[in-house]
């Protein structure tokens, strides 16, 4: 009978937990999320600097007594956090927005995704450069965005393969 009081107990200290940071802890991270890009950023250029080489790859920060830490994974999550900032601040200011505006947009949404991009190509990780696009491309395409703007950026993919083949 006892573990269900404590069952009882860790469950609602879980609750009012997870209420604070759903309540105070977003907010703080979406307020902050240009800085916590620029860390992610920063933390790229570092481990191409000083970075532990395993397989051939400087992917990895070796810490003592702690172990490896990827900062391409803390990216990705960085990426969405970003990226759900733009698109919200596109969306509150433009209620029908021009081509104009959604090539800006998109040029905007571009530049952010290429930095971290390049950085994680030059480790290389090819694999973690391919999820920051398919996340890129799925967050544009749930933002309310013209489709026609996946029409032309599938246009120019089978343009740039068939050219290359």
């Amino acid at each position: 009978m006892s573990w269900i009081i404590k069952a009882i107990k860790f469950s609602t200290f879980l609750t009012i937990v997870y209420y604070y940071f759903n309540i105070f802890w977003n907010n703080y991270i979406i307020k902050n999320a240009w800085i916590l890009y620029i860390i992610g950023i920063i933390s790229l250029i570092l481990l191409l600097i000083f970075g532990t080489p395993i397989n051939d790859a400087k992917c990895w920060f070796n810490i003592p007594g702690i172990g490896s830490v990827q900062p391409s994974e803390f990216m990705k999550i960085i990426l969405i956090i970003i990226l759900a900032r733009v698109i919200d601040d596109f969306n509150k200011e433009h209620s029908s927005p021009t081509v104009m505006d959604e090539f800006l947009f998109l040029m905007k949404v571009g530049i952010i995704v290429l930095i971290p991009s390049i950085l994680t190509f030059l480790q290389p990780d090819t694999g973690v450069v391919l999820i920051y696009l398919l996340i890129t491309i799925v967050m544009l395409f749930i933002s309310g965005i013209r489709y026609r703007w996946f029409i032309v950026l599938i246009g120019i993919l089978l343009l740039s393969v068939g050219s290359v083949l």
